[in-house]
């Protein structure tokens, strides 16, 4: 059986270990212990900012300074949505229309903050 540290290689391995950054607890551990993250999810941004229009997107951090504390190659997403926060989903899903808009608002989030993709969450996980 292989162990932790011999699973869990890091950028370009092929496997996939994910850490959720939050406006909570924004401290990250040196570069040495966050070596094997594949994958940090900036949480959680608000479900209801892609209902409307926006010119800035709410986040306690930019994501070039994210990178800059992981290694090379490790992805930075924006986690939308997340405990209790599903008012956002529920108002998109109502018509073509409103899905069209937070799909159009969620992409130009994405490339406005230079993040490499979003993650939606809802209750269901």
């Amino acid at each position: 059986m292989a162990s932790a540290e011999e699973s869990v290689e890091g950028p370009g391995s092929g496997l996939k270990c994910v850490m959720y950054l939050t406006g909570q607890h924004p401290n990250v551990p040196s570069k040495e212990l966050v070596s094997h993250i594949t994958h940090v999810e900036l949480a959680f941004m608000n479900s209801d900012t892609f209902n409307k229009d926006v010119a800035e997107w709410p986040l306690f951090t930019t994501v070039d300074k994210v990178r800059t504390q992981f290694m090379p190659g490790t992805k930075v997403m924006v986690a939308i949505g997340g405990w209790s926060d599903t008012k956002g989903f529920d108002t998109a899903a109502r018509t073509p229309e409103s899905r069209k808009k937070w799909a159009q608002n969620v992409a130009d989030m994405v490339k406005a903050t230079g993040a490499d993709g979003r993650t939606p969450l809802s209750k269901a996980g």
